[in-house]
């Protein structure tokens, strides 16, 4: 069997799951170094930002997920083989090893009668593993004990560790100490210094505030609310649900998101949307399914938005289906998306699909996140650029005004860096991102995993930037672009730095003269406008019920906070 290095595969698993990073920027111009040299002097600790740091912090961007919650062996073998010659030289046993193997680790939250409902033994039993590396084996042909032997797969089990207790440092940090891992070539492979990442698939789901306070550097007394989207990727990656291995997304995982929401009271979950579940390749499978699905977990089980996700193959208008891929597994997923019963789906149904949603966010006034940067988890090399650019919701935005332009839209990521750093491609994004904040009175962008942030020169270059459009006077009819950024993480998604860095430095940046009258409005009072929290805690309506109780008094919490002029 060919030997394949531990950084090499860890690298193409991460790089596969979340994309990777842009180009690096020109130098700064003399302006950005006198930003630069006055950011230095801004001591987070100091009394002076007593007042702005004790604002709470509400991140718009997280997730609540673990590997039984994604396809991970689909997105393994259909990205590997998109993805060129040099990562097909994987063999399909080490890369359905691999998944078995964070799937069998990983373990859930609730009850034992819970978890025992999900899979044996709360899925970790090292026998269990065995099995399942012996049966591709004999899929595969190989001798036994040849997939066990390989240098990644005796690393990644070494990494992931047999014992049941995790502790948040050793989740969020890769631990150094395995021989196996060539630490510089894992870096030149990806550029994550967080491969903990992988053991991060492998916690118990839950909202696991402790450990991303434990992450980010904040104490246990900093007032945070999070926002918590849930992804739906199985029929994407074309990958039924299966017991033991991977949570049906309407009957398990939507129950579990509401149940930990009811708990934590300090969080809000957004349901996925996915347009290719009114065709799955099963028979009880009926047009509208995806818009009954949401619209259940929004009247019925607590959510309260949609997260919707172009990367996966579509657009929210003016659909375009790209052509069928070759390799055996990529070529079987992009079937599951865009065949139904061996007839192509046409784009012009996508667009119908789209529209019935949109339509009824906009008539319950239900909000909408929108992953909106080129590269991340593509169904498709490709597809990033092709289906989540923001000029297909200017053109739902503009498709009848006076109705659709009321859309309640958040875009996540913010289009990518290159318009607020300088840095990577597609800079007109994020400008085209601007306009519509400016035009339409729901438009709101999110700063979500733009870890750009944690280098000093970078910072500089965002505070020049972002300073001079929230200096840029308002026409009459427009909304001031201060009014409508919000702060995101992405968290856990991997990042290439220290998560306590990555606060610290937009902390840092809106204490900055030229940003501090926005700090406020970042951190906390333009999530609570999206979020239109107000008037959702009021709310009478069966469409868009009110939070439950516990997330509601929060939420108050926030309000006041919000209102108190300090």
């Amino acid at each position: 069997m060919r030997a394949i290095t531990w950084a090499w595969v860890t690298g193409l698993w991460i790089g596969l799951l979340t994309g990777c990073a842009g180009s690096k920027p020109g130098a700064l111009t003399p302006r950005q170094e006198a930003i630069l040299d006055e950011l230095k002097q801004i001591d987070l600790s100091s009394n002076v930002y007593r007042s702005e740091r004790s604002t709470p912090i509400v991140d718009v961007h997280t997730h609540t997920f673990n590997a039984r919650y994604l396809p991970i062996a689909g997105i393994g073998l259909g990205k590997r083989d998109a993805r060129g010659l040099t990562t097909m030289l994987v063999p399909d046993a080490i890369v359905e090893a691999f998944a078995a193997i964070l799937v069998a680790r990983t373990q859930m939250e609730g009850p034992p009668d819970a978890a025992e409902a999900l899979g044996p033994d709360r899925f970790g039993p090292d026998a269990r593993i065995d099995d399942a590396i012996q049966k591709i084996e004999r899929a595969e042909g190989l001798p036994e004990g040849t997939v066990r032997q390989d240098e990644s797969i005796r690393a990644l089990e070494k990494l992931l560790g047999s014992a049941p207790g995790i502790t948040p440092t050793e989740a969020i940090r890769a631990p150094v100490e395995l021989t196996e891992i060539d630490l510089a070539a894992l870096k030149r492979v990806q550029p994550f210094d967080e491969p903990g990442f992988l053991k991060m698939l492998t916690l118990k789901d839950g909202p696991k505030e402790s450990l991303y306070r434990d992450a980010h550097g904040m104490g246990p007394d900093r007032p945070l609310f999070r926002v918590t989207h849930m992804m739906d990727l199985a029929p994407v990656y074309n990958q039924p649900a299966r017991a033991g291995t991977l949570l049906d997304f309407a009957t398990e995982q939507v129950p579990r998101m509401e149940r930990f929401q009811k708990s934590d009271g300090s969080s809000v979950y957004f349901v996925a949307y996915n347009p290719f579940r009114d065709h799955l390749p099963r028979g009880d499978a009926r047009p509208g399914d995806a818009l009954r699905i949401v619209r259940d977990a929004i009247r019925h089980r607590g959510a309260y938005g949609i997260k919707i996700y172009p990367p996966s193959g579509y657009r929210p208008i003016a659909n375009e289906i790209l052509s069928r891929e070759s390799p055996r597994f990529a070529g079987e997923q992009w079937d599951a998306r865009y065949t139904d019963g061996g007839q192509s789906i046409a784009a012009s149904e996508l667009d119908a699909r789209l529209k019935a949603l949109l339509d009824w966010c906009v008539e319950n006034d239900v909000p909408v996140f929108a992953h909106c940067n080129h590269g991340e988890l593509e169904a498709r090399k490709g597809y990033g650029v092709h289906h989540a650019d923001p000029k297909w919701w200017e053109k739902y935005l503009a498709s009848d005004p006076p109705r659709t332009g009321k859309l309640r839209l958040c875009f996540a990521h913010a289009g990518g860096a290159a318009a607020w750093f300088g840095v990577g491609e597609h800079a007109d994004w994020g400008q085209r991102i601007m306009r519509l904040c400016r035009k339409y009175p729901n438009v709101y962008v999110e700063f979500g995993i733009h870890d750009e942030v944690v280098e000093s020169e970078n910072r500089a270059r965002f505070v020049d930037i972002v300073g001079a459009e929230l200096a840029k006077p308002v026409p009459p009819g427009e909304y001031p672009l201060g009014s409508k950024i919000m702060y995101g993480t992405d968290w856990y998604m991997p990042g290439r730095g220290n998560r306590a860095a990555y606060l610290a430095g937009f902390e840092q940046m809106f204490l900055h003269p030229r940003l501090r009258a926005h700090y406020r409005a970042f951190f906390l009072e333009n999530s609570l406008r999206y979020l239109n929290v107000e008037s959702r805690l009021a709310s009478t309506s069966s469409e868009l019920p009110p939070p439950p109780p516990s997330v509601a008094a929060k939420m108050r919490e926030l309000v006041a906070a919000a209102r108190d002029d300090r």
